[in-house]
């Protein structure tokens, strides 16, 4: 369906080198970002920066060629939303650029990859380049407190990393970036944190999609996948259905219901609103619907049904 792809790094080739470090072997050294005294600017290790404008140039003989061997009709563009654009300041006289210049090459691959007809994704979230982006990997993951400890593939207690709390806690998030972006762009958990990753969490993420209006995202291994299967159908059941409703719609409110935060309630441009339940007892509303523990009500402007 979709394919992973990136223009930020480019590394040396190498036999026997792991494949995420093959990456645009064809545009070192030459395409690579440099110091002004000439040495290349370092990337994920051991890759290195790759000059944007010579990205783009690389992308248009890249993506049809692989289009033409399979039909995806969506591209994952990595670090796009995330690696700032003064990293990419070129001082090679080949092919100098600024960090304006940057941010143009930068645009300018998303309109590119938008003209083919594809859905377009990236990781993190650089609020000017929404306008290319249908979907977004990280914003529902509070990065900080989450990918620091855990180690991937991991499918242990969450007891392990008790810095997660912090990202699955109700005393600490707020929906901001999805009240600003949730017509604009479609975001997810982070790839570390996805359903099956810390599967003690796994009710409070679907909970977490519920109130935010946004679809589940898993990291599974034929392993995890077999193990896992009942526990994905179960999610994207609960979860789907009301994404496809207010998926594209502007979260136009959200409030705290308890002084615990642990009832709140998201209110969407459709008309809908959802309230969520974390806490382990049910919850009492004013017009004497009862949200079940752990669970949800959703409303529309004749009707509530439970979830």
């Amino acid at each position: 369906v979709s394919r992973y792809d990136q223009y930020r790094d480019s590394f040396e080739r190498k036999e026997g080198a792991s494949p995420y470090h093959q990456i645009n072997t064809d545009g070192y050294p030459d395409a690579c970002a440099k110091w002004p005294d000439g040495t290349l600017k370092h990337a994920w290790p051991p890759g290195f920066v790759l000059n944007p404008a010579c990205g783009l140039d690389m992308a248009k003989r890249h993506i049809p060629e692989d289009l033409a061997r399979y039909a995806y009709n969506g591209r994952f563009i990595d670090c796009m939303g995330t690696c700032c654009f003064w990293e990419a300041e070129d001082w090679d006289p080949a092919h100098p650029l600024d960090a304006r210049g940057a941010r143009k090459a930068r645009e300018d691959l998303l309109k590119y990859v938008n003209s083919l007809g594809l859905v377009v994704g990236s990781e993190g979230g650089i609020d000017c380049l929404l306008w290319g982006l249908h979907w977004l990997e990280t914003p529902m993951s509070l990065v900080r407190w989450t990918a620091k400890r855990l180690n991937v593939p991991s499918f242990g207690p969450g007891e392990d990393f008790p810095e997660y709390r912090v990202s699955i806690g109700r005393q600490y998030r707020i929906p901001f970036y999805s009240l600003v972006h949730h017509a604009e762009v479609m975001i997810t958990w982070r790839w570390e944190d996805g359903f099956t990753v810390l599967p003690d969490y796994l009710e409070d993420r679907i909970l977490w999609c519920l109130l935010y209006g946004n679809p589940p995202m898993y990291f599974v291994n034929p392993e995890a996948y077999v193990k896992n299967r009942a526990a994905i159908k179960d999610a994207c059941a609960r979860i789907l259905p009301w994404t496809r409703k207010v998926g594209y719609a502007e979260l136009t409110n959200h409030r705290f219901l308890t002084p615990d935060r642990e009832v709140q309630e998201s209110t969407f441009s459709t008309g809908d609103r959802i309230v969520v339940n974390f806490s382990r007892e049910p919850h009492a509303l004013e017009d004497g619907t009862v949200v079940p523990a752990r669970g949800s009500v959703a409303f529309d402007a004749t009707s509530a049904s439970a979830k």
